[in-house]
């Protein structure tokens, strides 16, 4: 029984060692100490699109992650004659283009409609359904090199699913703590 029990604790120490190296490895690779966009989220529906994003940026700014505003992002993607659309179908094309920028972050959602008596959210209008944001993919790029320094998702839980309910600064909060290793 306790030669079990000292496995156990081993193999919990050694998995959660694991998990804490990660994390420090996206830390150096995602750094407070470098300056990012966030883009609005390629989604269909532009109001979860630019509240998910605004979401995003104040909860990583709450974990002191230099993030610039919105109207910044604008000017500077104005300036380098370049559009969230185009990023978002090539990020690439913003590598070495946003000056002052050292890395962006972009998402996709995967958004189902649900019907308004099912529960509460953002109302499409009259016809009787809603949107709902089932998942989103997030990830950072770093804007020298291209590569992806941290990745994020957030899966609804089965119980927003079966509501079709959600609120965009929880969906937002979750990806910050899943992109930052705080």
């Amino acid at each position: 029984m306790r030669k079990s029990f000292l496995l156990f604790i081993v193999i919990a120490v050694m998995l959660l060692s694991g998990c804490a190296n990660e994390a420090l490895r996206n830390a150096d690779k995602f750094s407070p100490f470098k300056k990012y966009a966030v883009l609005p989220f390629d989604c269909p529906d532009k109001d979860i699109s630019l509240r998910l994003a605004k979401s995003l940026r104040e909860w990583l700014v709450t974990y002191d992650y230099e993030i610039i505003e919105q109207e910044e992002l604008d000017r500077l993607l104005a300036k380098s004659n370049l559009t969230t659309e185009t990023i978002l179908k090539n990020y690439t094309s913003a590598i070495n283009n946003l000056k002052g920028v050292d890395g962006i972050i972009i998402g996709y959602v995967n958004l189902d409609k649900r019907n308004v008596e099912s529960g509460t959210g953002i109302s499409e209008g009259a016809g009787g359904t809603k949107h709902f944001v089932s998942g989103c993919d997030t990830y950072v790029i770093d804007l020298k090199s291209g590569e992806i320094l941290a990745r994020g998702s957030y899966e609804a839980p089965v119980s927003a699913e079966l509501y079709g309910s959600f609120n965009i600064e929880d969906v937002g909060k979750k990806l910050a703590i899943k992109l930052s290793p705080h």
